[in-house]
């Protein structure tokens, strides 16, 4: 609670300001090394008396807690045994209530029973004698039509032959005529698919040869100024990265002639940067392994004499737990051995009277409690089958939204991608064709500029600087 904050915030600000005066210490006395000694030594000082007010504070809450836990374990044994009292004097009660409860309605389901089991009888009665009834007409209804089947069975027979000699005759003469037609149609249409064969054959041949023709002159064509087009744009090509390098590599190597001096400058205060760099992290490490040492030897003394004192302080302190431990036993036993045999005596007397009414009681309750419990569980199952039907109707109703909507999604996705793409080769089609269009008005301007004398000076100059270089590169 709040004490428990209380003495965290105390230990906490004791910690820090311990920390404060050591890193003060430390920053003042870290030249010699008596001065770390005595840092040690003060510092061990230090956590040994914190440590034994912590360890003395902790004891102190630990007993407390002791206390109230007694104190509100005895309040609680208190109050639960007035509740069982008050609960066993309701139970007594309504016992008695439902008991006469039951006999009301008992008498009251044998009243029930008896008048309607004397409307049932009538109604049984009754009904038989409308079965009887309803047995003799259905009996004279078959009789009558049964008669008057025959009759109309034989004038059925009758009308039918008389049909039967019409269709045949009918049919003879459909038959007859239906095959001369057939025969003549036959003949006709043999004659009309072989004119047909004929023209489409002659049609085929004619479009095969011309398509042939077609397909030979125009790939001829097309390969020819394929190849021209193919030769120019890779003409202009070279010529235009041979301009674009020469002249990046002459304004590049102008520039490097201004600023030799700054390049040396730059490069001097690197290196130094670099070393210094170096040596202070030399310097950093040494510092830290020097720290590491101290607080190593500082953190095992502490745990050493922290371990001797706690195994004397247990010593004690065990002893003084156990004599307690043994007195509360003893009292606490012959307390609850009188109680018990008070109790014992008590209940003996009262055993005998209550048996009788406690088994009638049992027996009324127990019928009771089934009927309301198969009630209930009756109740409980149709209930939580219709959840069961409900939640499986809804998942799946969610799986297949679920599903939906994930096809939906994927197919404007797809069409999204489409028309990007669509767009993207336009683009880059349209910036291709431009990009060509450019180095052609170029070129031709170039050529329209620039002498036919001059060019080809220009281009003499070009290989003879190549044939240079060249040479250059190849020479030892």
């Amino acid at each position: 609670g709040v004490r428990t904050q209380h003495s965290q915030f105390l230990r906490r600000s004791a910690a820090e300001r311990i920390q404060r005066v050591w890193r003060a210490f430390s920053s003042r006395r870290a030249s010699t090394g008596s001065r770390l000694v005595r840092q040690s030594r003060a510092a061990t000082k230090i956590q040994a008396r914190w440590r034994c007010f912590a360890v003395v504070r902790r004891k102190i809450n630990k007993a407390a807690t002791a206390i109230q836990r007694t104190v509100r374990g005895y309040l609680v044994r208190v109050k639960r045994l007035r509740l069982q009292a008050a609960i066993a004097i309701q139970s007594a009660g309504r016992s008695i209530l439902k008991r006469k409860e039951l006999l009301d309605k008992r008498r009251s389901a044998v009243a029930i029973q008896r008048i309607m089991r004397g409307v049932l009888a009538k109604k049984l009665v009754q009904e038989c004698r409308r079965r009887k009834n309803d047995a003799a007409v259905t009996v004279q209804a078959h009789v009558r039509k049964m008669e008057a089947r025959k009759v109309t069975e034989g004038k059925r027979k009758e009308r039918k032959a008389a049909k039967a000699m019409d269709g045949a005759a009918l049919n003879i003469q459909r038959t007859y005529r239906g095959h001369k037609g057939r025969v003549k149609f036959a003949s006709k249409r043999e004659d009309h698919v072989e004119r047909l064969e004929q023209l489409n054959s002659a049609t085929k041949i004619q479009a095969h040869f011309r398509r042939k023709a077609a397909e030979t002159k125009v790939g001829s064509l097309r390969s020819v100024k394929q190849e021209a087009h193919s030769r120019a744009a890779t003409t202009i090509r070279k010529f235009w990265l041979r301009y674009v390098c020469r002249r990046r590599f002459l304004r590049l190597r102008q520039e490097y002639k201004l600023h030799e001096p700054s390049i040396v400058t730059m490069q001097r205060y690197v290196r130094g940067y670099v070393v210094r760099l170096r040596m202070w992290r030399s310097a950093i490490r040494a510092e830290e392994e020097l720290w590491a040492a101290v607080e190593i030897q500082r953190l095992w003394r502490g745990f050493r004499g922290r371990v001797r004192w706690e195994t004397e302080y247990n010593r004690v302190h065990s002893r003084l737990e156990s004599a307690c431990r043994i007195q509360r036993s003893v009292r606490g036993w012959l307390a609850r051995t009188r109680a018990h045999r008070r109790r014992k005596m008590l209940a003996r007397q009262e055993f005998e009277k209550a048996r009788r009414r406690f088994k009638g009681a049992q027996k009324v309750q127990a019928l009771v409690r089934g009927v309301q419990c198969r009630k209930r569980m009756q109740q409980l199952k149709l209930r939580k089958l219709k959840a069961a039907v409900k939640i499986q109707s809804v998942h799946r109703g969610h799986r297949l939204r679920c599903l939906l909507w994930e096809r939906a999604v994927s197919q404007r996705t797809v069409q999204i991608q489409a028309a990007m793409r669509g767009y993207l080769v336009r683009n880059r089609r349209f910036y291709v064709l431009a990009k060509v269009i450019c180095i052609q008005n170029n070129f031709r301007r170039w050529l329209r500029i620039v002498p036919e004398d001059e060019r080809a000076g220009r281009t003499a100059r070009w290989r003879e600087r190549r044939a240079q270089a060249r040479a250059a590169q190849q020479a030892p």
